[in-house]
């Protein structure tokens, strides 16, 4: 995949993202940081880029990310969750 459709599949994510959480349950729970370009943006000629859901509600931020998760996704992408990151690399 290349960096401009990988961008443009990411913020495809983060639109879908933000529509949901503005819906039941999960509206006002979860905040949608991002996406961001990766601190390290390339790994073995693929681009990386994170997006944040942020929230206290362990419940709607589990069905946001199981909605997001469940979505077939244009362009390739491989997601992968991160859970309490310790860090953003």
């Amino acid at each position: 995949m290349n960096k401009d459709r990988g961008r443009e599949s990411v913020g495809e994510m983060k639109r879908v993202a933000d529509d949901l959480s503005r819906t039941a349950p999960m509206a006002g729970k979860v905040d949608v940081i991002g996406p961001a370009e990766s601190p390290i943006a390339r790994i073995k000629g693929r681009y990386r880029w994170q997006l944040l859901l942020k929230g206290e509600d362990s419940r709607a931020l589990h069905e946001l990310t199981r909605a997001i998760l469940d979505r077939s996704w244009p362009g390739g992408l491989d997601i992968k969750v991160d859970v309490d990151p310790l860090n953003f690399m």
